[in-house]
């Protein structure tokens, strides 16, 4: 009787903090990315409605794609955050009902002592002191991911509390390597931005070859002219022939070979070759050449190892899906395995033929298994994030699109 005196009054305690406890505010994914962006010094916000989120940077001057990238951490951060809290209110939400079951429990040995001539108030008090305590490591954790989940949205401490109303999705997903890759190379920021610096680069060697070629005059383009198409015929020496008749039809003044409509003597007078003389001392448009050769080198091997590097956290992010499925499952057959045995021991409860004891301990274990699929679920989800942000379609998937400052047109990722 004297456990049950002090358990009478943990419980008095515990119903008035839990009376004490300030009332909370709901908060969705969309919203809560919403309120981050919103409180991001770097990001401006310029529409957000139930469809989309339009941001762009505060910043004009910077590059979009460092933008992108940012922003893509910026929106897995705080959904990990929020799935953290979402999977911590689970769980203490499960703790609450078991603790109420068992309180249940207890309450009816107390008043069905007489009826039921047997007595395991015990055993019933120490199971719901073991469900209590649990349910207060998870509060714990509840208060620990809500802080979090503040810090990520840039919200000040207050004593309104989180409540997530977004699930957390369990469907399993087998997804297409191959789509997948594709879909990275023309979404990732960072492979976009490289891939531009890389044509910059082919544009800039072809500017500095350009500076090797001499400069054409009227009548050499003429002579050109005057051969054609014979110049893009393949051969070896014996392409030289094909010239004859050319050259044949241009001495007979047959086939003009001039722009203002003036035909030269003979075409063999007015040949040019294709070499031309350049100053030992002025080689500035080799070496200009030369760099720009190897700065397109270097960016090629930049967007290479970005591809690669890329590719790997791709590759990753499948094997993290695999692996989450598995302990997915087995955890969801662990809770129907326990809900199971929790309903066949309340028959034997309600029958008089099992002990309160061992009724409050089918409670706890299938609230154990619940919370377990619970976190089980929330890993998968995690991977889910994981997966999306190596595709580079976070962003999209959660309706957000990023302005250009330049354009001002929304620059849209391409469908998946």
């Amino acid at each position: 009787m004297v456990l049950s005196a002090s358990l009478l009054a943990f419980s008095i305690i515990a119903a008035d903090v839990a009376a004490s406890v300030p009332p909370s505010a709901t908060l969705t994914i969309r919203e809560a990315i919403r309120t981050a962006l919103e409180h991001d010094p770097a990001v401006r916000v310029t529409r957000a409605d139930d469809g989309s989120i339009v941001v762009g940077p505060t910043n004009p001057d910077g590059s979009i794609w460092r933008f992108q990238a940012d922003l893509l951490g910026k929106v897995r951060s705080v959904e990990e955050a929020y799935r953290d809290l979402a999977r911590a209110r689970e769980e203490v939400a499960i703790f609450e009902r078991a603790d109420r079951d068992a309180e249940a429990v207890l309450h009816r040995e107390q008043t069905e002592l007489l009826l039921r001539g047997t007595l395991d108030m015990e055993g019933a008090e120490r199971q719901l002191k073991a469900i209590q305590k649990d349910l207060s490591t998870r509060k714990s954790t509840v208060a620990t991911a809500e802080r979090t989940l503040r810090e990520q949205l840039g919200l000040a401490k207050s004593d309104v509390g989180i409540v997530v109303t977004t699930p957390t999705t369990a469907a399993p997903l087998t997804p297409d390597l191959d789509a997948s890759q594709a879909t990275m190379l023309a979404h990732r920021p960072e492979i976009v931005e490289q891939a531009v610096i890389v044509r910059l680069g082919e544009l800039g060697l072809l500017t500095a070859r350009n500076q090797l070629l001499p400069v054409l005059s009227p009548d050499e383009v003429a002579d050109f002219r005057a051969l054609g198409l014979q110049l893009d015929r393949p051969g070896t020496g014996a392409s030289l022939l094909m010239l004859a008749p050319i050259l044949r039809a241009v001495e007979n003044g047959t086939l003009s070979t001039s722009i203002d409509g003036t035909t030269p003597e003979t075409f063999l007078d007015r040949q040019r070759g294709y070499t031309f003389p350049l100053p030992i001392k002025y080689r500035g448009p080799l070496a200009n050449a030369r760099s720009a050769q190897y700065l397109l080198i270097r960016a090629r091997n930049e967007e290479q190892r970005l591809r690669d590097r890329a590719t790997y956290q791709l590759g990753r992010a499948f094997l993290e899906i695999e692996a989450a499925q598995e302990p997915l499952r087995a955890a969801s057959r662990t809770r129907l395995a326990a809900a199971e045995k929790r309903k066949r021991e309340q028959g034997f409860y309600n029958e008089g033929r099992i002990l309160a004891g061992r009724y409050s301990q089918a409670i706890h274990e299938d609230a154990t298994a619940e919370a377990a699929e619970a976190r089980c679920r929330a890993s998968y989800g995690r991977t889910l994030i994981a997966f999306e942000e190596a595709k580079g379609t976070l962003l999209d998937s959660e309706g957000i699109v990023v302005e250009s400052p330049n354009a001002r047109k929304p620059i849209v990722p391409s469908s998946r």
